[in-house]
């Protein structure tokens, strides 16, 4: 477990005012977990990065970059393509962090993309 996560979370918590446990109520978490994330002694779950996230109201990728659970991101480089390894893993990371709505919504959107299936056109009657 990164050290960073830990400082970063008891640096927030502080900035609020707030107890570990009061964090903890907000993120709708035990008590212990937060205790164990602020201590270095736990890496978060990705569902308890998008609680701690949405308690704290900060982007969710800042606590996955922190936890370790996403790679921080290099500047692109536009003159070598991506390494398919590299985005399937990418692809994995925030694939696990979305609800199952989302999940569903990005598999369409792919399956759309790829040419699989037939674009929406908005507005069609026949979508609603």
């Amino acid at each position: 477990m990164s050290d960073s996560l830990a400082t970063w979370l008891n640096d927030e918590v502080a900035k609020r005012g707030w107890s570990l446990r009061q964090t903890a109520s907000k993120a709708h978490l035990s008590h212990t977990t937060v205790v164990k994330i602020a201590n270095a002694e736990r890496t978060p779950t990705p569902r308890t990065c998008r609680a701690l996230a949405q308690a704290l109201n900060v982007d969710a990728n800042v606590i996955y970059r922190l936890s370790g659970i996403l790679l921080a991101q290099p500047a692109p480089d536009h003159r070598s393509p991506l390494r398919p390894e590299d985005v399937e893993d990418r692809l994995v990371v925030a694939w696990r962090g979305l609800s199952e709505d989302d999940q569903a919504r990005v598999l369409d959107l792919a399956e759309r993309l790829a040419g699989r299936v037939q674009p929406r056109i908005i507005g069609d009657p026949a979508e609603s």
